[in-house]
């Protein structure tokens, strides 16, 4: 059995944030490759117990299964980064619609530096409930489908929001990797 690493200084808000600005940042900068795959139809009921499961119970249990219990086993036999990228590409493809795969693999891979980089569970369960419940609310706003372009209007200059997007996420991504390879 492995232990799931949870100390409370996985509560870091700092850390936190950072984690879910470069989710975001990656999801922008991400967003044209996405926006060519074809949409898929994603029937989500709404409701208390859909918004408790999502944005509650399903990070909690996925954090759990895939940097508590898999990346750990995988950590002592193939290094942190290989068990990043294994981890994140199968939290990705559990996902199914190839859009969110995108977007699953990058936050497993952010997932597993916060993991190792504040050595608790803590962190990455709080950056996936935030992010889950960004989604969340993106589809019942019935924004899932539209580019960040679409969602902020004509008064953002959507160049200096991606150019910022993808120099955020390189910058970071170079972070996650290097802390990754120690």
């Amino acid at each position: 059995s492995t232990p799931v690493m949870s100390s409370w200084r996985g509560f870091d808000p700092t850390a936190i944030l950072w984690g879910f600005i470069l989710l975001a940042c990656a999801s922008i900068a991400l967003s044209p490759i996405k926006m060519v795959l074809p949409p898929t139809e994603r029937a989500m009921p709404m409701g208390g117990w859909t918004l408790a499961t999502v944005c509650i119970l399903a990070p909690i249990f996925e954090e759990i299964i895939f940097r508590g219990r898999l990346f750990s086993m995988l950590h002592r036999s193939v290094g942190a980064l290989s068990s990043a990228v294994i981890t994140a590409l199968l939290f990705g493809l559990v996902h199914g619609d190839p859009r969110v795969m995108i977007d699953g693999f990058v936050a497993g891979m952010i997932f597993s530096f916060l993991y190792i980089r504040k050595g608790s569970i803590i962190a990455p369960i709080l950056v996936h409930m935030c992010n889950n419940a960004i989604a969340y609310a993106l589809m019942i706003l019935s924004y899932q489908d539209k580019s960040a372009a679409q969602i902020l209007g004509e008064s953002v200059d959507m160049t200096i929001v991606y150019i910022v997007s993808v120099v955020v996420m390189l910058v970071g991504f170079a972070v996650v990797i290097r802390t990754l390879r120690r």
